[in-house]
């Protein structure tokens, strides 16, 4: 199964509880980065980047004049979704993470 989860967040906007670092290899003194903007948050892994123009045009007119940026969730769903209880169990989750960020 796969499975996609993308925020649409203004381009100025901070998440202060993540941190996001460039991948990169250092070579005779210099830093090379290399993909995106990622970070780790609990169980997902977070990648930062540009909001294609055809997407954009899905907002509202009045939010398209603003520049913004794409959070990605590229791994760690499937295994938040394991912590999720069957509706008939009796389980429940210990934590809602998302009220942290």
């Amino acid at each position: 199964m796969n499975v996609c989860f993308e925020i649409l967040i203004p381009i100025q906007s901070e998440i202060s509880k993540v941190r996001f670092n460039q991948p990169g290899y250092e070579w005779d003194g210099g830093l090379y980065p290399q993909g995106p903007e990622e970070a780790f948050f609990e169980y997902f892994k977070l990648r930062k980047s540009t909001v294609p123009d055809h997407i954009a045009s899905f907002l509202p007119v009045a939010l398209q004049e603003c520049k913004w940026q794409c959070i990605s969730v590229v791994e760690g769903l499937v295994e938040f979704s394991n912590r999720i209880p069957d509706v008939n169990s009796k389980t429940v989750i210990d934590a809602v993470i998302l009220s942290d960020l």
